[in-house]
């Protein structure tokens, strides 16, 4: 398994802000995740005027409660707010957020399930570029990027 230092954000998702969910379990209230995924987005993706991100929908088969926008960034970390990103598969990964998918609306409480990313490791990831690495980069119009 190889791991990376943290990637820089802004050529991926555009400029702006960025916000974050940090996924550690396999669905809504599902088995906790040996490795969690952290979900990168524009901030304001809902109505900032990015075009509608189709591909959640289509993955969930129509369930994803939330209105996806811009492109999406997810990033397999070493352990929940780790700054060391492991390598991933969409045979083994993808499935993992299609469940995510599934649950997660901007409309939840954020104290109440405790999936968002920590500011700090936000500004930690556009400081530092790391690219030795296999992540996926979904954009809006349903191509995959892949880096590394």
């Amino acid at each position: 398994m190889k791991t990376i230092r943290t990637p820089v954000l802004r050529p991926l998702l555009g400029d702006g802000e960025h916000d974050s969910v940090l996924i550690t379990r396999r669905g809504r209230n599902g088995k906790k995740l040996a490795h969690p995924y952290e979900l990168f987005t524009r901030e304001g993706f809902e109505d900032d005027g990015s075009p509608q991100n189709m591909i959640p929908y289509k993955l969930t088969n129509g369930k994803a409660p939330c209105d996806w926008a811009g492109n999406l960034l997810a990033l397999k970390q070493k352990h929940a707010y780790s700054s060391e990103w492991l390598d991933c598969s969409l045979e083994e990964d993808l499935p993992k957020l299609v469940k995510f998918f599934e649950w997660y609306t901007t409309d939840v409480d954020d104290e109440m399930h405790g999936l968002f990313g920590d500011p700090e490791v936000i500004a930690d990831l556009e400081q530092t570029l790391g690219a030795d690495c296999l992540n996926v980069l979904v954009n809006q119009y349903g191509a995959r990027n892949y880096y590394g």
